[in-house]
């Protein structure tokens, strides 16, 4: 079970590294929008959800495969 929470946050603490790594700073991040239509900051934010939400299930798979392991 340890073992599991250990690999979770790890997993966690990597894609929030990895997110800070891609983010862009505020400036660029104010370019970036203000050239962008309003359709493109919508697909931007449905990528950016989308995103979360595989490296969140792949995070849940790999505990759920963990505890599947430790328990036998």
């Amino acid at each position: 079970m340890a073992f599991a929470v250990a690999l979770g946050v790890a997993g966690l603490g990597a894609y929030i590294s990895w997110i800070n790594v891609r983010a862009p700073t505020r400036r660029q991040f104010i370019v970036q929008t203000t050239r962008q239509t309003p359709l493109q900051v919508i697909f931007r934010a449905i990528r950016g959800c989308l995103s979360l939400l595989f490296w969140l299930i792949l995070l849940l798979v790999l505990v759920m495969a963990a505890l599947r392991f430790l328990n036998g």
